[in-house]
């Protein structure tokens, strides 16, 4: 009936020491350039037809649990390795969020045929009771693992050659920064009424660069669909997206894409290769086919953030072939936005509650600076006093702080491109670290002196 091999000692479908095999059950192609593949445990598929070997009481497909998986969606931020075997490399890929199977989503919805190249939204809502947003989609072993082909990239290329039913080889999951430590709990006044999140709501703003959106999605994910983070509205952080890409094409969820430009120079420089073929003209040609259905299961999921959540996310567009590049106007801009909405109900901003000791880990970015890896949850579970907080509440303002937070800066892409905004990271006794703030935000930091403490850079 089943294809049935033990993963692991404990049977979970995936771990941290060896690699397991998992089976690519889907293949979409979402823009010239990228592609998303769906990977299932190849333990749970069977061999003929690809289809799931599990049914739920309701007769839909119950999905493959994993504790590992669950466990890692509910810390926030992770990556699993893939093995290019005929090399013996691996790589770090982060994967993306469920795709949403509440009732409540009907960009999701609409769609019961599949064309060449576009993902089936009714075989993704695997359930339309309404609520079941996060609890049982989060429990699931399929991974949605977003790639760019890129010429000479040796992992991007092998996974590009590969099928509906070959195999790939995982390692993980391995768990990133945490967020939600890190941006704090909420306060509350004497008498235990909340007042707000650390004196006012927290912000995130997230350049992307390319497939840098993956760890974007999950930070909002974990902050805006979580039913940790996100039980009252009023609290949900604000997340801002600033999201960079070569392509017109490939700014997935855009409501319009504009002819493209002309050009010179521009962000190719950061993006490690140089690359002359435009694919957006063939998406500008498609595009005038009436009836041709282009959207994505990413672009619609995207889409879906914005409609679920209007107050609370924003991603914007920024595209080398438009002469439309980061800018330091833009990123103040962000920032700025995060903090309008505590600023305008009257509140303070998030660190204002509590004094940043230096040597904080979870705070202070001189010291996020010399951390040896961005594994939090070992900082989190460590008996070491060093991994502690140290920040301490400010006297005389009323509240109890649960949890000290600030801001959040985060910057995820190649390498150049992280280099040009935050600097680059350093590696040190085999270790890569943090390093020290430079590039773009470096200048920003710099300008804005003091306030700068309430915005923590992390470099992904």
């Amino acid at each position: 009936m089943y294809r049935r091999q033990s993963a692991s000692l404990d049977d979970d479908v995936i771990n941290t020491s060896t690699f397991t095999a998992f089976t690519i059950t889907e293949r979409e192609q979402v823009s010239p350039t990228a592609f998303v593949i769906t990977l299932r445990p190849s333990a749970w598929v069977i061999p003929q037809g690809l289809e799931s070997g599990r049914v739920g009481e309701d007769g839909e497909p119950a999905g493959f649990l994993s504790k590992r998986i669950r466990d890692a969606w509910r810390h926030g931020l992770w990556s699993v390795e893939i093995k290019q075997p005929q090399l013996q490399i691996a790589r770090h890929y982060t994967p993306l969020p469920p795709l949403p199977i509440s009732a409540d989503s009907p960009s999701m919805e609409g769609k019961s045929t599949l064309e060449s190249g576009h993902v089936n939204e009714a075989k993704a809502i695997r359930t339309e009771k309404a609520g079941r947003i996060t609890e049982d989609r989060d429990e699931q072993a399929d991974l949605r693992i977003l790639v760019r082909r890129m010429d000479g990239g040796e992992m991007s290329n092998y996974l590009s050659r590969q099928r509906v039913g070959d195999t790939l080889w995982l390692r993980g999951p391995h768990l990133g920064f945490d967020v939600f430590r890190r941006l704090g709990d909420r306060s509350t006044d004497g008498g235990g009424t909340e007042i707000g999140d650390v004196g006012g709501q927290r912000g995130v703003v997230f350049l992307a660069g390319g497939t840098g959106i993956a760890p974007a999605l999950q930070i909002a994910h974990k902050l805006l669909d979580d039913k940790e983070c996100s039980e009252s509205g009023e609290s949900r952080p604000h997340i801002s997206i600033l999201w960079a890409n070569r392509w017109g094409a490939d700014t997935l969820g855009r409501e319009q894409i504009p002819s493209p430009r002309s050009k010179s120079g521009g962000w190719f420089r950061f993006w490690g290769r140089q690359g002359t073929n435009n694919p957006s003209a063939d998406l500008q040609e498609k595009r005038k086919q009436p009836g041709e259905e282009l959207a994505s299961s990413l672009a619609l999921q995207i889409q879906d953030l914005k409609r679920r959540h209007p107050s609370h996310f924003k991603i914007s567009y920024f595209v080398d072939e438009e002469r439309l590049f980061i800018k330091a106007h833009d990123v103040e801009a962000a920032l700025a936005s995060t903090n309008s909405s505590s600023l305008s109900a009257g509140r303070e901003s998030s660190s204002s509650s509590f004094s940043i000791d230096r040597n904080c880990i979870w705070h202070s970015q001189k010291a996020v600076e010399f951390l040896p890896d961005d594994n939090d949850a070992s900082r989190s579970s460590s008996p070491d006093p060093t991994c502690a907080c140290t920040c301490t509440p400010k006297v005389g303002l009323g509240t109890t702080v649960a949890r000290p937070g600030v801001n959040l800066v985060c910057v995820s892409g190649p390498d150049g491109f992280i280099e040009a905004y935050a600097g680059a990271k350093r590696w040190h006794d085999g270790n890569e670290m943090q390093s020290a703030i430079r590039g773009l935000l470096g200048l920003i930091r710099k300008d804005k002196g003091k306030k700068a403490g309430e915005w923590l850079v992390l470099k992904m």
